[in-house]
Parts: C-alpha cells; structure tokens; sequence
C-alpha cells in the first residue's frame, strides 16, 4: 500500500508456499519485510523494494512473529504452540536466510514453576537498542529476557508481574525503558 494515498500498489502471493501468513515487520533498515506462517511452521522473508519473496525458512509450529535484530543480522521467530524461539541468520548482501539456534522455552528451569508462568508460549518479542538482548512476553503471562548471543535467559517476570498475551512492546526513544 502506498503510505501517503492508501492505495494498493502491488501484491506478493504466499499462497502457494505458506499457510496463514501472519505480522508483516521490516527489518530496520526497510531492505526485507519477514512474516511469520502460523500454518505452516515457517518465515519467510521478501524484498521489500521488489516485493519479491527470497526464501521461507523452516522454523517451527505456529510461527507467530519474526522480527529483525537492530543490526539485521539475525531474526528470532516466536513459535507460539511449541514454545520456543528459532534464530533466522541473515546474509543481507547475499540474500540469504538460514535458520540457525533454538532457544526452547519448555521445559526451561527458569520457567517451571506452572504457578507463575501458565505456558511459555513467546508470543512477541522486541530488542534493547544494541540488539544484545530481547524482551518476549509469553502467552500464560510473564516476560523473559534473553541474551541473543547466548540465548540465556537473563531475566523473567511471572505472570502476576506481567499479563497474559501482551504484545506491541516498544523500545522508549531514549533506549533506556521497554
């Protein structure tokens, strides 16, 4: 859609290799737009300026949001139904997408205790500003903070801490609040 006018100005058919496309974002740079396919457990990410899919990589079920480290460099899918996190390595000058690590939020000690996180289901997740760590909310209420070097957990907020469901997690202008 043209951003001044609302019009559509083009359309980019995924029906034929994902299933439920689902949250368009943009890397940072505005270079590739990346959807998440609830139905059919992938990513897939397209050239913005030629609207043009370049790949759609496996990532696991229910891929509910793919967005874009600050750097570009990598994109972390949130996989709501099998609870867990998978990192899509990106070649921007190549335009290649592979995935790379899981971080597995079943059966993660720093999430066991069933009365304070209903689920680990991620459901949306943002970066700090130096892409060093992600803040996701999960599906059963609570927060987790991951080093996305290391993909440890570093922090969490149970559920009487943090709602359910929550999504739209913003970084404040200055970088210092999410």
């Amino acid at each position: 859609f043209d951003g001044d006018t609302a019009r559509e100005i083009g359309r980019i058919d995924l029906d034929k290799v994902v299933s439920k496309p689902h949250m368009v974002v943009f890397d940072p740079d505005r270079r590739f737009a990346y959807v998440a396919n609830m139905g059919s457990a992938n990513a897939s990410a397209i050239d913005a300026a030629e609207r043009k899919l370049l790949a759609t990589v496996a990532t696991a079920q229910d891929a509910h949001a793919a967005i874009a480290t600050p750097d570009g460099s990598r994109a972390f899918v949130a996989n709501v139904a099998s609870e867990r996190l998978v990192e899509i390595v990106i070649a921007a000058a190549k335009r290649q997408f592979a995935a790379g690590r899981t971080l597995m939020l079943a059966g993660h000690p720093k999430l066991a205790d069933a009365t304070k996180f209903g689920n680990r289901r991620p459901i949306c997740h943002a970066y700090t500003a130096d892409g060093a760590h992600a803040y996701v909310t999960l599906g059963g209420g609570g927060l987790l903070i991951f080093d996305t070097g290391t993909l440890e957990i570093v922090k969490t907020f149970d559920r009487t801490e943090f709602g359910a469901n929550g999504c739209g997690l913003a970084l404040a202008a200055d970088g210092r609040k999410m």
